[in-house]
């Protein structure tokens, strides 16, 4: 300490300019551009990890090309459809089913009154396949719009309704979900995902039965919100991160034996992946991903308890302030070299720090701001510093040369040993 306030009397300028640095980086941290930084080194850790092995067991029912060619209706009038994948699925024994796509148009009427041949009542249709597994189908809509009064009075539906929310981050990827939100008349409406991870578990999907999931993850305002532990397997037959069976062919019960097995006592979710569909978003890592195998990822994340966490902005901004200080209390006590050494350890060890907090703790621990934190105010005090002793010794240069000739002040400060005391 007797040192460090030796250094700041001597160095007061350098030590206050230092400061104000920290405080510059430390507010910097919390804009935009700093939060983008920083969601790229997520996508390093997410890499660095490899592929998350996972609990869930999840079938993707994706409505493809192919699914348009065999459906060549509107699809406003494939309830009849969705009707063959509830009771293929209930036939199977898989846990239950989720429609991440399902009819706002109610289009029976019409159909009936030009006589249609085919699928003339598919909304009639889709609430006789929800009637026919109580329990087990969850319908999905958007911010509380989009389902049709005939199909929430379905028998049988049970509240298996959940919102769909595409919230993005700062670099338009999808990397955090929630478990509900809270309305105005005191009640919670459920995320779509969670409701499905919830029947997975075989626990109600109420907010007290769903927290416990998080393992305390989130913050102090938003407890049910979570950031998503993408598993990152990539299956090359569908491009997507679990097993997937093209939507008609579950339908038409036309699957081979391994297909059925994989559906037996699996969550399945009908989603769109045609060509042209706008339920694309990006993941972790800048990837591609259809807006079903998110779903998918979020559900893995709260079944395998595994939804990662990170402090509050406040808290990180009082980190990152932390780390600046602390780095300063080395550029007064070490020079270039040792110093330089110094910091390149303390940014290795924090970078293994985040990996370890990151993988088996399921924390994010901020790396971007702690990294500049380290380096950059090291670099403005020792470059401030240089510059006042710069001066100061122009100062005694200029002071000396009153005293002596210019000759013998140039040949004592040349070198140190032209300075030592002679004598017998």
């Amino acid at each position: 300490m007797g040192k460090l306030r030796e250094v700041w009397k001597r160095y007061r300028r350098s030590c206050l300019a230092t400061l104000l640095c920290i405080l510059a980086i430390g507010l910097l941290g919390m804009t935009d551009t700093a939060e983008i930084v920083e969601l790229r080194t997520h996508d390093l850790r997410f890499q660095l990890r490899g592929v998350r092995p996972t609990k869930a067991k999840i079938v993707l029912a994706i409505i493809r090309d192919s699914t348009i060619k065999a459906w060549p209706e509107p699809t406003v009038s494939w309830g009849t459809h969705y009707q063959k994948l509830i009771l293929q699925a209930k036939a199977l024994h898989a846990n239950c089913i989720g429609f991440d796509v399902i009819p706002a148009v109610d289009m029976d009427a019409y159909l009936k009154e030009v006589g249609a041949k085919t699928n003339a009542m598919p909304i009639r249709s889709l609430v006789d396949g929800i009637e026919a597994w109580p329990g087990r189908v969850i319908l999905s809509n958007v911010e509380l719009n989009g389902l049709l009064q005939d199909i929430l009075d379905a028998d049988g539906l049970n509240g298996n309704v959940g919102y769909v929310s595409t919230a993005l981050q700062k670099d338009d990827s999808i990397r955090r979900a929630e478990l509900f939100q809270r309305l105005k008349n005191g009640r919670a409406n459920v995320n779509f995902s969670a409701i499905l991870a919830a029947r997975s578990l075989g626990i109600a999907p109420k907010p007290e039965t769903l927290l416990p999931l998080l393992k305390g993850a989130g913050d102090d305002v938003e407890k049910n919100r979570f950031w998503i532990n993408y598993t990152l397997g990539r299956r090359a037959d569908a491009n997507t991160s679990f097993p997937s069976i093209p939507a008609e062919k579950l339908a038409s019960g036309s699957l081979s034996e391994v297909e059925k097995l994989m559906v037996e006592g699996a969550v399945i979710i009908v989603g769109v992946g045609f060509n042209g569909s706008n339920d694309n978003y990006t993941g972790v890592g800048r990837q591609q991903m259809l807006g079903v195998d998110i779903n998918a990822q979020t559900i893995a994340t709260l079944v395998d308890r595994a939804a990662l966490h990170r402090f509050t902005p406040l808290q990180e901004f009082l980190l990152n302030i932390a780390t600046g200080c602390l780095a300063l209390c080395f550029a007064t006590l070490l020079r270039w070299g040792r110093g330089a050494l110094l910091i390149g350890v303390a940014c290795s060890l924090w970078f293994g720090l985040a990996f370890y907090l990151f993988k088996f703790q399921l924390f994010l621990l901020p790396m971007s701001v702690p990294f500049a934190m380290f380096v950059i105010p090291f670099i403005v005090f020792h470059s401030i510093r240089s510059i006042q002793e710069a001066f100061q010794r122009a100062e005694v240069e200029a002071e000396f040369g009153r005293r002596v000739s210019p000759a013998v002040r140039d040949f004592l400060l040349s070198n140190p040993d032209n300075r030592a005391l002679g004598g017998k």
